[in-house]
């Protein structure tokens, strides 16, 4: 074999080791900062991708996330209903106030003539869906932010209608705690008592 022939080969060899190795010609580090089950330096150990915040999504009911649960009698012979409440939560200078509703009708039987359809409207009492949160420490309390017409602050309680037995999201944004507040006492109602010590997250 020439010379020029057994180096050519040699090269051929060197190049298709490095490739299996995992080594880049072009530098870039050793193989151990490679991913070796394909995912990205993101991945969680429970194989999560991680989120950014703000990424898109939709509030759904997750029995884990309650942290405060009460049954109460609706008024106008309505039924009972099951209100479970969120944690509220911190985005930029507001924070959210989510809670689910699940009616227990008296009269669920959409083909009897008395048959009522769960609406927030009557859930309170025929009144706007105006939620409070109070401050004990620092004896304030926190209303929704005002519509400027376009904008919606809390739940339509003229178009939000449930159904009989399923959770009902509802919600209201207020402004961001003041004075270091961790939690707050959530009035959902008048009528209804108040959720107390509602953790800030």
């Amino acid at each position: 074999m020439s010379r020029t022939r057994s180096t050519a080969l040699a090269s051929i060899f060197l190049v298709g080791t490095l490739a299996l190795s995992g080594c880049s010609l072009l530098g870039g580090g050793d193989g151990a900062s490679q991913q070796t089950d394909g995912t990205d330096s993101t991945s969680h150990t429970d194989g999560s991708q991680g989120q950014a915040s703000g990424e898109p999504g939709v509030v759904a009911y997750d029995e884990s996330k309650v942290v405060a649960t009460q049954e109460v009698t609706m008024p106008n012979g309505l039924g009972t209903a099951t209100v479970e409440i969120y944690p509220l939560r911190v985005e930029g200078k507001t924070q959210i106030m989510t809670a689910f509703i699940t009616p227990h009708l008296a009269n669920a039987d959409p083909s009897s003539p008395t048959y009522t359809d769960f609406r927030l409207y009557d859930f309170n009492g025929e009144r706007r869906w105006e939620p409070v949160l109070i401050d004990q420490g620092n004896l304030k309390q926190y209303s929704p932010l005002e519509s400027t017409g376009l904008d919606f602050w809390t739940t339509d309680y003229v178009t939000a209608i449930g159904t009989d037995g399923i959770p009902m999201p509802v919600w209201a944004v207020f402004a961001a705690p003041q004075d270091g507040t961790t939690s707050f006492d959530v009035v959902i109602g008048e009528s209804y008592p108040r959720f107390e010590n509602i953790p800030v997250e």
